[in-house]
This record gives C-alpha cells, structure tokens and sequence, in this order.
C-alpha cells in the first residue's frame, strides 16, 4: 500500500493511501465498544454501456435510477491498522435480500438487474477487537422506464384499441359495400334456386343410402342426386361437371397387401377426397369397386379441373402408398345429352389419365351422344 499523506495529532496518526484509510488509535481510545465509523467509499453505476456513473454518497435527495440493463456497485471499508486482516463486514439490500450476509472480509457488494422498487444499502462491520459499526443507509429507487408507466400503458392501450376500431370499421365497411354490389347481381338468380336445392338435398339424405364400407353415398344416391342436379343446371344454364376417380394398381394392392388393408385403403382415400369438396351441393360418391363418382354443380372447367388436382394430391403425397387417376368432364345440361353421356365422357377421360401413366388428371374435350373425346392437358407423373 503506497502512502500519499499523513497527519499527526494528539489522537493518532492517520495515513491516506491509494485505495484505503487506515487509523491507529492509542490505547485508551481502543477499548471494547469503541469503534471506528464504517466509511461508504464509493457508490457506481455501470451502465449498459459499460460506462460508470458516480453517485452522490450523502445525496440531498433520494437518487432515482431508471430501469434498465445496469449495475449498482457498492465500497466501503472501515479503517484500522492494528489486525486488519480480520475485519469482517455483512450487509444486505433490503429489496432483494432480508437477511444480512455472513460475515465475510469482503468490502464490496455488487447487484445487477434491479427491477424497479425502493431499495436500501445497510452494512456492518466488525474490527479486530469485535467492535461493530454501521454505516448510514443509502436508500435509491429504480423507477420503470416512462413506456412501462400504468399512465404510459393506459394512453397506449387506448391508442391501439383506437387503431383497432378504426381499422374494423374501415374493413366492415369496404366489404359491405363490395357485398352489397355482388349481391345485387346475385340474388335475384340464387334466391329462386337455393331453396330448391335446399329441398331436393333434405329429400335426398332421407331416402339416400350410405356406402357401408367408406360411409360415402352409394350408387343408388349418386343416380338420384344426378337427376335432380342434371335438371336445376339444365333450367338456370349452369355447368355440371362430372369427376370419375380411380385407384391406381389397386388390385396388386389386394394381393400384396390383403383384402382388409385394401379396404382400409378405400376408407381412408374417400375421406381424403370429402374434404377436398367445395360445397354442400358437391357430391362424392362410391361408383363401384375401388372407383369414386363426384358431382359439382355449377362448377367450370377450371374449378373440376383444380378440385381434382387437389384430391390427387392429397391421395398421392400421404403415406397410403397409392395413387388415383381423375377423369374430367364439364358440361353445360341440355335436351340434346343425357346424364349417362356426360358419365361416359369422365369416364374416357380417366381411361386417357391410365393410359397416359395413372397419377394424373386428364379432362375431356367434347361430350356427344354415342362419341367421346378425351384431350390430354395432364400433369406430370409423382
């Protein structure tokens, strides 16, 4: 320890260092229950920066630190020469801890992460001769930051929900105005008809009979049902498109695999292909074997078209370990066709998607009585 200055007087000599004060006092002035005061040497703040901010040590007022990422360190020391390497001190920063530490000849505390609270240095320390002293508590607070004020949270919460009504009202009203449009050209023509098909669809699950393997509407349904969507699309010029699906190298999957895992198959692969359908007026039905008929009224080419490669998708990239092939065919209903026609054209259609390598969608060109062309707009094979 490197001595700077010391002063003789009638009570002692007293050395100032470097880093520390030290006290000899006379024996008459060293008896049991007389000790040198303890000195606070130094309170700092390291910020988040790394930078360190010196604090008053007898501030006039209570200082107020705002919360953040930063440090509090704390020094004291009580001066004494005679043994000074047991001097032992405990403390304690009423705020985060209750109880003072042990007793311990360390002379610095250090906290970090203060959240925000009224805190309170309190330090004891003992001397060689067992004499105990205190210092006067340094009292702080950390206050949040202004963002994180009850005040500050109440006018945010208000702006957002502001923001938020504003933004509702202004989307309610645009789409308002856009359905109000969209229903002027529309509801004169599906008022008439919904509840027409609203009918023929509650008279339908009455006498309709369930597939018992897949839980699908069966064939019987499925000629019914064709009935009844053939003439509505017929009378409001609608088109009717028609799908045939089919499992690909299903009866190899038989023979590998087995009846009941065949079985399983068909179950799984139908509902796959029930939650592809658009609408409540979409029918998908079993067509016999391992084939599947789905019926979309109203629905164009390029809707069939795009329902279909979302049913082979979803068929084709699961773990079934099978694939399906989709014959297409739209059609808008007249006097010159029949049901069966527009049946028999998904159907070549799907007999061009297996010749053309299974996996695929194909979608017919022309529907005729007695003559039918498939085209082949496909996809490439998975």
């Amino acid at each position: 320890m490197f001595a700077r200055h010391f002063v003789d007087n009638d009570d002692g000599i007293v050395f100032v260092s470097t880093n520390a004060l030290m006290l000899n006092q006379p024996a008459e002035s060293s008896a049991v229950g007389v000790a040198p005061k303890v000195i606070l040497n130094a309170v700092t703040q390291t910020l988040g920066d790394g930078r360190d901010v010196s604090l008053p040590l007898l501030p006039t007022v209570r200082p107020q630190l705002q919360a953040g990422e930063f440090g509090m360190q704390f020094d004291f020391a009580l001066p004494e020469i005679v043994r000074s390497g047991i001097k032992r001190c405990q403390g304690r920063l009423l705020g985060v801890e209750e109880k003072f530490s042990e007793w311990s000849t360390q002379h610095r505390y250090t906290y970090s992460s203060l959240a925000p609270r009224s805190y309170v240095l309190e330090v004891r320390a003992m001397d060689s001769r067992g004499n105990v002293a205190e210092i006067s508590p340094f009292a702080f607070d950390v206050v949040p930051a202004w963002y994180a004020s009850t005040a500050a949270g109440v006018v945010m919460a208000a702006l957002l929900l502001a923001a938020i009504w504003a933004l509702m009202s202004f989307v309610a009203r645009h789409r308002t105005r856009r359905l109000q449009q969209d229903n002027l050209t529309l509801e004169s023509r599906v008022a008439l008809r919904t509840k027409e098909l609203a009918d023929a669809n509650r008279r339908l699950e009455t006498i309709a009979h369930i597939d018992g393997l897949t839980g699908i509407p069966n064939r019987r349904r499925l000629d019914e049902y064709l009935l009844v969507v053939w003439k509505i699309c017929h009378e409001q010029q609608r088109p009717l498109s028609m799908l045939i699906v089919d499992v690909d190298h299903f009866k190899r999957f038989n023979d590998t695999q087995g009846h009941l895992a065949g079985d399983e198959l068909l179950k799984k692969i139908a509902q796959r292909q029930q939650q592809c359908l658009r609408r409540t007026e979409d029918l998908l039905a079993r067509y016999g074997g391992e084939e599947f008929l789905v019926m979309l009224p109203s629905a164009d080419v390029a809707v069939a078209r795009n329902t279909a490669e979302t049913m082979r998708a979803a068929v084709g990239d699961s773990t079934l370990g099978a694939t399906i092939s989709i014959g297409v065919c739209c059609h808008v209903p007249d006097a010159a066709l029949s049901p069966t026609a527009l049946i028999a054209a998904a159907d070549a259609a799907l007999y061009a998607a297996k010749h053309a390598g299974r996996n695929r969608v194909v979608v017919c060109d022309e529907i005729s009585e007695g003559a039918v062309a498939a085209a082949s707009p496909v996809t490439t094979e998975r």
